[in-house]
């Protein structure tokens, strides 16, 4: 249905010729479609359609007719497919792009949007001054030459965020577990629990990238209570065939903005039945705190409520020198680009320098990313602890964990014997 000009219908519209666009709005609920329209036609949009959507996908109109779609996916057709949007995108093929109005944020429509060049764009579903806004932007984004969806890269993060943020409300990450042995007789009786996230569209995403992106959307600290309980669980199903490893678990320096972290960590760890000294808490080096006293003050707070407390890949970011000067962390873990400089002369004397630190100030060493058998004897000699890579094993999930644990300590138990 093709609706008057605006100007016509409403004298005090703003001159908009630029926004002469061929606009189809889709949704399944006709009211909601009406207001949405009405929106657009007062903001100046010439020719603005009300199409349903079964009509808009059975229609045989060409692909290009329309200039920008605008899809509700809050309330979807009467199939109740999310896919349908998509195969609405697919048959229309809009010049300027689609926009997905939407709080769920389906991430089918997501990467088929970014997949067909389009706009995807995410905003509270009732308010219609947001969806003109945005519309006029696109518009404007198209007929100045610039790129709707600017670079590849900041397509990418929006991906992943959007779909990162379902896949944490679906508990959807899992979490894996490395061992770290004990390098007097390489036994191992502590592991790190690292998150890992595999897409269906995406495929495996790394860490680092899952990661950052959850600390620059604001969502590190759900990730970060994600892994702790699935951690948790893994440990009690560890204890009940025997096993107690310490548990070590990263903490983002971006957690350490919200002052009930360590009342938050404390209460999930005794209602999964654990004992705080059971678990180490990793401070990674790579991000910065945004309230350094805020950050010192909880970090005392972990120690005084019975957590290990552990600065991750030491060597590789901001300095924690200061931190170490004022907290009592009971572990420094010395990162992989240090361990792997280890047999030249310059690499050997700062491992050196760093042993001789953190035996000063009575820190257990933990050397991450050990490759092999000759490395982790010379780490021995010079007196680190702990040793973890994969040499000795990869990160695995819990049943290879408790398989991998089985063995160890069968190992251990035939050396105590022959001893």
């Amino acid at each position: 249905m093709t609706t008057p000009n605006p100007k016509s219908a409403n004298p005090s519209a703003p001159d908009r010729r630029n926004r002469d666009s061929r606009i189809a709005v889709c949704c399944a609920d006709p009211a909601r479609s009406q207001r949405y329209a009405k929106a657009l036609q007062l903001a100046g949009f010439v020719f603005a359609r009300d199409v349903s959507p079964e009509t808009l996908v059975s229609s045989k109109s060409r692909p290009g007719v329309i200039d920008l779609l605008i899809c509700d996916a809050n309330h979807p057709p009467k199939s109740n497919d999310p896919e349908h949007w998509t195969s609405i995108l697919r048959k229309t093929q809009p010049s300027i792009g689609a926009i997905a109005v939407t709080f769920r944020e389906d991430p089918r429509w997501i990467v088929e949007c970014v997949r067909r060049g389009a706009i995807n764009c995410h905003f509270s579903h009732d308010d219609e001054s947001i969806l003109v806004e945005i519309s006029s932007e696109c518009v404007d984004r198209h007929e100045s030459g610039v790129d709707n969806l600017k670079t590849l890269e900041e397509r990418r993060r929006a991906i992943v965020s959007t779909q990162l943020r379902k896949a944490i409300c679906d508990e959807a990450i899992d979490v894996y577990f490395q061992p770290i042995v004990n390098c007097s007789d390489w036994s191992c009786g502590r592991v790190e629990a690292l998150a890992r996230w595999t897409d269906d569209s995406l495929g495996v995403v790394s860490p680092v990238e899952f990661v950052t992106a959850a600390e620059e959307e604001g969502f590190v600290s759900t990730l970060g209570q994600l892994v702790l309980r699935k951690s948790l669980l893994a440990l009690a199903d560890l204890g009940a065939r025997k096993h107690t490893p310490l548990f070590s678990i990263n903490v983002s320096r971006r957690q350490f903005d919200n002052p009930n972290l360590v009342k938050e960590y404390l209460t999930t760890v005794l209602e999964y039945g654990a004992s705080p000294s059971q678990i180490v808490i990793e401070v990674t080096e790579t991000a910065k705190f945004e309230n350094d006293v805020l950050a010192l003050s909880l970090m005392q707070d972990f120690i005084d409520a019975g957590f290990q407390l552990a600065v991750d890949d030491f060597g590789t970011g901001e300095s924690s020198f200061l931190q170490m000067s004022h907290i009592r962390y009971s572990e420094l873990k010395i990162d992989r680009s240090l361990v792997s400089c280890i047999f030249e002369p310059s690499g050997l004397s700062i491992m050196r320098s760093v042993i001789g630190m953190a035996k000063s100030l009575n820190m257990h060493l933990v050397a991450e990313g050990v490759e092999d058998q000759h490395t982790a004897e010379l780490l021995k000699s010079l007196e680190i602890d702990f040793c973890q890579g994969y040499h000795f094993a990869r990160p695995m999930a819990l049943e290879n964990l408790k398989s991998f644990l089985d063995d160890n300590s069968d190992i251990n138990a035939s050396t105590e014997t022959s001893r």
